[in-house]
């Protein structure tokens, strides 16, 4: 032990003498003399060399000395650095230092570089340039290949650039950071969603699974502020229709629309819980720190509403204004916009059980709600503007509900039974309301009235809201017998619906009467297909009349009605009617002979027959008995073939440009015409389909539709029409399995009363 103490305490001499003579060197050559270049741009920073003795550190890259000409850092020999020990140990560095200085600024002019063209010797190749120097130079330049081209550097720093900051951010969300710092971070990935590169980022590398896992506590009865900036967030995201969200991001957004827990009271607390003081001495303590953190929650949340009232104004978003902001109307703008996309049957049933249904319904009621407060003689025509954000409102919440119960029958049955069938009962007064408003707005389908005028906007939002509303309940009482029997038993429910069938198209123009005829229809035929309860109220209701002023007839006249006048509306067709098809043929065929009747009864012979030398035959055509000649048969052919092979040559698929005007416009009659054609057999199927279903299993409802119906009550004009409504089904593909074999059911039925003739 003494000889180990003993030979540590020489090293520490040794140790002791040597950074004595580093000292002393250094204090003898000073410093060292910098390099200034001003055209090289180059210079050596000061630096210790006793601290890099003692330390054994590396040089600094500013000082070090391969970044300066090897020729200029040798000394006279040419071998030895400037930095080499012996220099070190010489009485006078900083004469070799002076030295290289002055070699190295005697040469301080950069060298000009040659630009050199190479000219290629192929044709197609392009001419290659490239910059070259001296062999004595090249010490002055570095050659750097295989270099990136513009775009893929702006490309790879801009995702640089995002992985960073989203890095940086997401290092101030986790719990254990203050919530100025996660309000800070959350708030600022609101702001960079505004560019859309930024959120290709974020979807490319599934960064939003990540953020929301440290958002799991954002509660707005806690952390108000931080529930706004995460609000914020899930609104940008909405915006995006190519960003989904998984099963744990959309529960943080139901709990940020409708929170679960409750006060007492059952109503939900907006309001930070704060613990009661203890009864004791240091009450007074407790309560002077209790005050700043409340007062910071307070400043915190200000700051949050200030930043993103900056962003929702730099958004421009109709829906949302600053004035109207708060964590429960950005939260519900995101769901809405979820719920609104093609969504999976999971977020279908998250929405049902966590709440977000209720919300929606919620504000379901609360706009018509808005709607019943107005006066009830209010004139729609005079005070458009007075109905039309609560309308706008309405029909987007509806189409919400309508995407969020397609293909899901839980979530249809659950808005029927939603506190009693709330849903429904709203729904049937803002029909009737619709109704009427409807009827004020019927002079905008005059050719005066500009479609963009306030009229005309107000008629075109109560014919959309009214097609959303039918739209819903389709998809509610869609093979549901008790959702539909749930739907009639509303008060005033069937009575809307038969107005849309007969008389509110009449009400709106010509390019929307299809529309929501049709949709009434099948809204009509889901009710009263497999409820009993709706065939029966139905027979029993009555309608005004159109044709007989304020007399009522009952319901199943007005449809047979319907249905005589949509069929021979069909029938009469001129293109595809087959009474208006002969009609037609007969009146060209009399126009024709018409013409022809100055001629004299020879020429007509020849004419009619044909000369006898000539080879032919008679052909039936629409007008008429024809003789046609095989010579000029033989003509047209070869004609046609001759045409047929240059129009193949010049242009094979123009065929149009060879019409003329008047051939254009009697394409576009023709089309118009089969389009009226098919609009009334599909009204006249869909009117017999109903007609049908009453009198499915009921002999006494048969009895009353055969008495009303003309020919004796024959049946075979409606079931003619539903097996032709059948074939284009099945061709189309437009009806499910299930649906087929009902409508064969009710064709069957038909025929069976259609053979009885004791009914």
């Amino acid at each position: 032990m003494p000889k180990m103490k003993r030979k540590s305490l020489e090293v520490k001499k040794r140790e002791r003498r040597a950074k004595k003579k580093a000292e002393q060197a250094w204090k003898d050559s000073n410093r060292i003399t910098s390099f200034n270049d001003k055209e090289r741009g180059s210079a050596v920073s000061e630096w210790s060399l006793s601290q890099c003795l003692e330390t054994k550190e590396e040089l600094p890259k500013s000082v070090r000395i391969s970044s300066l000409p090897t020729k200029k850092l040798l000394g006279s020999s040419g071998k030895k650095s400037l930095y080499s020990s012996d220099s070190l140990s010489s009485s006078q560095p900083s004469q070799s230092s002076q030295k290289s200085a002055d070699n190295f600024s005697s040469k301080s002019s950069v060298p000009a570089l040659k630009k050199s063209v190479t000219w290629p010797k192929n044709v197609g190749e392009s001419s290659v340039t490239s910059l070259k120097c001296d062999k004595k130079h090249q010490e002055y330049f570095t050659a750097v290949r295989h270099v990136k081209n513009y775009q893929n550097c702006l490309e790879k720093g801009e995702i640089q650039e995002y992985e960073d900051e989203v890095l940086y951010l997401q290092e101030g969300l986790p719990s254990h950071q203050p919530i100025s710092v996660r309000c800070f971070s959350v708030t600022s990935l609101a702001c960079k969603c505004e560019q859309q590169n930024f959120r290709l980022y974020l979807r490319a590398h599934n960064v939003l699974t990540k953020v929301f896992d440290n958002l799991q506590d954002a509660d707005e009865n806690k952390v108000p502020a931080l529930s706004l900036a995460t609000s914020s967030l899930l609104y940008m995201l909405s915006r995006d229709r190519q960003i989904d969200i998984n099963k744990a991001t959309l529960r943080i957004l139901l709990k940020l629309v409708d929170p679960l827990e409750k006060n007492k009271n059952g109503g939900s607390s907006n309001k930070p819980k704060i613990a009661t003081p203890p009864k004791y001495k240091f009450s007074k303590l407790y309560k002077r720190k209790q005050e700043p953190q409340t007062t910071n929650s307070d400043q915190e949340l200000e700051a949050v509403k200030h930043k993103i009232k900056d962003l929702i104004d730099r958004c421009g978003d109709p829906l949302v204004t600053s004035q109207d902001l708060s964590t429960k109307v950005l939260a519900s703008e995101a769901l809405l916009r979820y719920t609104a996309r093609k969504t999976s049957e999971w977020f279908r049933e998250e929405i049902r059980l966590k709440g977000g249904l209720d919300h929606v319904i919620s504000l379901v009621k609360a706009q018509v709600d808005i709607i019943e407060n107005l006066p009830a003689n209010l004139d729609c025509s005079c005070q458009p503007l007075r109905i039309e954000r609560p309308l706008c409102t309405l029909e987007r919440l509806l189409r919400v509900l309508e995407n969020g119960i397609i293909n899901s029958a839980r979530n249809a049955v659950y808005l029927v039974t939603h506190q009693r069938a709330l849903l429904l009962k709203k729904i049937s007064l803002l029909m009737t309301r619709c109704k009427k408003w409807l009827a004020q707005t019927e002079d905008v389908r005059e050719p005066d009235t500009p479609p963009s005028s306030s009229k005309a906007k107000a008629s075109l939002l109560i014919k959309n809201v009214i097609a959303q509303i039918i739209k819903l309940l389709v998809n509610i009482s869609n093979d549901n017998e008790w959702s539909s029997t749930r739907i009639g038993d509303q008060e005033g429910m069937l009575d809307n619906i038969l107005s849309c069938i007969l008389y509110i198209p009449e009400h709106v123009d010509e390019e929307h009467r299809y529309e929501i005829r049709l949709l009434s229809l099948g809204l009509m035929v889901n009710l009263v297909e497999s409820s009993a309860k709706n065939r029966m109220s139905l027979m029993q209701m009555k309608t005004p009349s159109v044709d007989q002023g304020d007399e009522e007839i009952s319901i199943v006249d007005a449809l047979v009605q319907l249905f005589i006048d949509r069929e021979v509306a069909a029938r009469d067709n001129e293109i595809l009617g087959e009474d208006g098809v002969k009609r037609a043929a007969e009146a060209k065929r009399m126009q024709k002979s018409g013409s022809a009747g100055g001629l004299n009864k020879s020429s007509q012979h020849a004419v009619g027959l044909g000369d006898a030398d000539d080879e032919g035959y008679w052909v039936e055509s629409e007008e008429g008995m024809e003789w046609v000649s095989v010579q000029s048969k033989r003509d047209d052919d070869d004609l046609h073939s001759t045409q047929g092979s240059h129009r193949s040559i010049t242009n094979p698929n123009n065929i149009e440009a060879k019409l003329t005007a008047e051939e254009k416009d009697e394409m576009r009659q023709a089309l118009e015409k089969a389009n009226d054609h098919m609009e009334a057999s599909i009204i006249a199927s869909y009117t017999a389909l109903v007609l049908g279903c009453l009198i499915h299993g009921s002999r006494m409802n048969a009895t009353a539709i055969r008495s009303r119906l003309p020919d004796n009550g024959d049946l075979s004009s409606m079931i003619k029409m539903l097996k032709k409504f059948l074939s284009f089904m099945y061709l189309t593909h437009g009806m499910s399995k299930k649906g087929e074999q009902k409508l064969i059911q009710v064709i069957e039925d038909m025929e069976e009363v259609n053979l009885d003739k004791s009914i």
